[in-house]
C-alpha cells in the first residue's frame, strides 16, 4: 500500500523560480490598497487569493479596505458569504460544479446592498448555442484522444480530502508498480476531479 506524506522537493533548479515570490499578502496589500482608493479612485477593491478559508478570513480581519474576496484552494461551497469585518468573502466549490453569482450595489464607493447564489452545474442547464459551438470547434482537432476509454474503476476514486485518498492511493500503486519500488509518497496534492465507480476514463 503506498503512503501519503508531505515532502518538500528540494531538487527544483533555481530558474524554475527566479524572480518569483510568495507572502500572505498581509505587507503588501495595505499600500496596494492605497493607491486603488486614493490614486486610482477605485470604487470597489476585489480580492482574489488562493490562501484558503481560514488565511483568508486571518489576512482580512489584519488588513481592512478589501470589499470583496474571491476566495479559493479549500474549496468550499458557500451558499451565502461568509463576512470579516465589512469584507464578503465567497467561495464557489471545485471541478466546475458550481458558479458563484454576486450582485453588488454600490454608492459612494461603499457597498450599500447584495445578493448572492451559488448555481450548481447540472444536466438540466441549458447551454448557449454559441458558446456550445466554440468549445465544439475547440475540441474537434482533440475528439479521439479525448473519446479514448484509458480504464474503468471498480472504487470511487476520491480527491475531496486534504491527506490520504482512494486517488492518492491509486497513483502511489501505480507508482510502486511501474517502478517496483517498495514506497511512494504523496505530496498531499490531489489529482484531478472525483471518478465514480464503472466511470470510465
Amino acid at each position: 500500500m503506498g503512503l501519503a506524506c508531505n515532502i518538500v522537493d528540494k531538487t527544483m533548479p533555481p530558474s524554475f523560480s527566479e524572480g518569483l515570490e510568495f507572502t500572505l499578502g498581509r505587507e503588501e496589500l495595505p499600500a496596494i490598497i492605497d493607491i486603488l482608493r486614493n490614486t486610482e479612485k477605485a470604487d470597489l477593491v476585489v480580492l482574489i487569493s488562493h490562501l484558503g478559508f481560514p488565511q483568508d478570513m486571518k489576512l482580512l480581519s489584519e488588513v481592512p479596505g478589501i470589499d470583496v474576496c474571491l476566495s479559493g484552494h479549500t474549496h468550499n461551497r458557500l451558499y451565502q458569504p461568509a463576512i470579516q469585518d465589512r469584507t464578503l468573502v465567497i467561495q464557489s466549490g471545485c471541478d466546475g460544479s458550481f458558479l458563484g453569482r454576486l450582485d453588488l450595489e454600490i454608492e459612494g464607493g461603499r457597498i450599500t446592498g447584495w445578493r448572492h447564489k451559488l448555481l450548481e452545474v447540472e444536466a438540466g442547464i441549458e447551454p448557449d448555442p454559441e458558446i456550445e459551438d466554440l468549445i465544439r470547434r475547440e475540441i474537434a482537432p482533440y475528439q479521439k484522444d479525448l473519446s479514448a476509454v484509458a480504464g474503468q474503476t471498480a472504487t470511487a476514486l476520491n480527491r475531496a480530502t486534504m491527506l490520504e485518498t482512494t486517488m492518492d492511493n491509486f497513483l502511489l500503486q501505480a507508482l510502486q508498480e511501474a517502478t517496483g519500488a517498495q514506497l511512494a509518497f504523496s505530496n498531499g496534492w490531489r489529482y484531478g476531479a472525483p471518478v465514480v465507480p464503472g466511470r470510465a476514463r
